[in-house]
């Protein structure tokens, strides 16, 4: 016979009451592994995934940092310009 591990109240035949605890431990047995070159191949994966990640951020910080910093000294001398013009 199987419990019902969501306690009285429910009806059998319901969603929640099909999880019992009978069904529960016997699920729990069955682990589903991959080996150890699963975990290897998942490892290389995760670290190429992440070498690129940091990779793609150094070389975006690299590149933009030059396109907003180049424009604002052109700003920045324009605006000195025109206070040393007033200036006179």
């Amino acid at each position: 016979m199987r419990r019902n591990v969501i306690g009285a109240g429910w009806p059998e035949d319901s969603a929640l009451a099909s999880f019992s605890a009978d069904s529960y431990l016997r699920e729990e047995l069955d682990v589903e592994t991959h080996g150890p070159l699963g975990t290897l191949w998942v490892g290389l994966g995760l670290g190429a995934y992440f070498l690129a990640l940091t990779w793609l951020n150094l070389l975006l910080g690299h590149m933009l940092t030059p396109l907003f910093l180049i424009p604002i000294t052109w700003l920045q001398d324009a605006l000195q310009q025109r206070r040393q013009r007033k200036a006179k």
